[in-house]
């Protein structure tokens, strides 16, 4: 009966915030009254639900979060007022004497460093190439996110690969064989539905050296890439240290900092992701996640339908990669591991079915800071993922079940 409850509680919430953002409220309130229903189908009061606010803004994680996504802002202003980015851009468009390769490429690019919302990065560096082939801010978000995303399913530095291995017990570089089809599957997908449809827009020539200037001026990136991932020093310091550097080699003087800082101040983006910490909190508060695998495994669901589903609707709920591997994973163990043999057909269907339903979370800070950047209406932008994403799950479940041939 708790179960059910909890069930119910935790999808009434989700539905408020959808219907909220229908119609047109902001969605830092949107989400907060989603956790305010929450609180409240639980029997919070409002002590008890001011507690919980209270205790998951000052939580370390969320100290942490907030401290990560203004350094990804403040650097991705710093490298726009040193013509980084234009450079970026330029050189891409140089090198293959297309406009689409920046387009496509460059988010793919940012995707290979795991950071929240790394997408701001890549989305002002996508504005210049997606102004010169025409693209709506909803093509333009739709690009940008799907090509940040690209590798979450098989890049080894990603925490849901990583936590993956190890809840199944077997090693980083399995997982990552065994999804990597699915990351190739994501990128002809991301090609037909966001590059494909696109005109071309080049001049013919081709010019070798743009290729390595373009190298050449993605160093803040790479630098982050060997500080965090290689000599695994913490993202928050690593970006301290390049948002110095760039500072420091490009020599900008205290008008151009300014301007920097007083960019990366945005106080929608700053209410967002306080609103998506307090509603994080709250699934943990009441225990709401933990609702909805007691339910379907008290009603008996399906093995296939439970892999695909329990993975989903926790990805959809928290947007968030380590919180559907956390949560769904070690419920499926007996699912995903038969007999204390993996079995990869499931780990991947369920990973994919996870990611899928992360993608289409309004709690995801990528697909809301893209939205936001680019001015997008977040209900065109749906639709522009619908198919999509549907297409990417049907190639990647007919892939999964290739897997039991060999």
């Amino acid at each position: 009966m708790q179960e059910t409850i909890g069930t119910a509680a935790l999808l009434l919430s989700f539905a408020v915030i959808i219907a909220s953002i229908k119609l047109k409220v902001h969605l830092s309130l949107s989400i907060f009254l989603g956790a305010v229903v929450l609180y409240g189908a639980y029997g919070f009061g409002l002590f008890g639900a001011g507690t919980g606010i209270v205790d998951s803004l000052k939580a370390r994680d969320s100290v942490r979060l907030l401290a990560l996504i203004l350094l990804v802002i403040f650097m991705s202003r710093l490298m726009k007022v040193a013509g980084t980015l234009e450079k970026i851009s330029d050189s891409l468009k140089k090198a293959f004497s297309d406009a689409r390769v920046s387009y496509g490429t460059i988010p793919a690019i940012i995707g290979l460093l795991p950071m929240p919302a790394g997408a701001l990065i890549s989305a002002q560096m996508v504005n210049k190439a997606a102004d010169e082939l025409e693209r709506s801010a909803e093509e333009r978000t739709f690009v940008n996110y799907w090509f940040r995303h690209v590798w979450e399913f098989s890049w080894p530095f990603y925490q849901g690969v990583i936590l993956t291995a190890v809840t199944l017990g077997i090693l980083v570089r399995d997982v990552v064989l065994m999804m990597f089809p699915i990351t190739v599957l994501s990128i002809m997908v991301g090609y037909y539905f966001g590059i494909r449809p696109v005109r071309r827009v080049g001049d013919g020539k081709k010019d070798t050296g743009a290729l390595k200037e373009f190298v050449k001026v993605l160093w803040p990136i790479w630098f982050v890439i060997a500080v965090s991932i290689g000599m695994g020093v913490d993202l928050v310091y690593g970006l301290v240290v390049t948002d110095i550097l760039l500072m420091l080699v490009y020599r900008l003087d205290r008008e151009k900092m300014g301007i920097a800082l007083k960019e990366s101040l945005n106080y929608g983006i700053f209410l967002i992701i306080l609103a998506i910490i307090v509603f994080k909190g709250a699934l943990e508060y009441t225990g709401a996640v933990e609702a909805l695998p007691a339910f379907m495994s008290l009603h008996g669901i399906p093995e296939m339908l439970a892999v695909v589903v329990l993975p989903m609707l926790v990805g959809i709920m928290s947007g968030i990669t380590v919180a559907f591997v956390g949560i769904s994973f070690p419920i499926l163990l007996p699912i995903l591991v038969p007999g204390g043999v993996v079995s990869p057909p499931m780990v991947a269907l369920a990973y994919l079915s996870g990611f899928i339903g992360v993608l289409f979370s309004p709690l995801h800070l990528c697909l809301v800071f893209s939205t936001e950047y680019f001015k997008a209406d977040l209900g065109r932008v749906y639709r522009r993922l619908y198919i999509p994403l549907m297409t990417l799950f049907l190639l990647g479940a007919g892939y999964s079940m290739m897997l039991y041939l060999f």
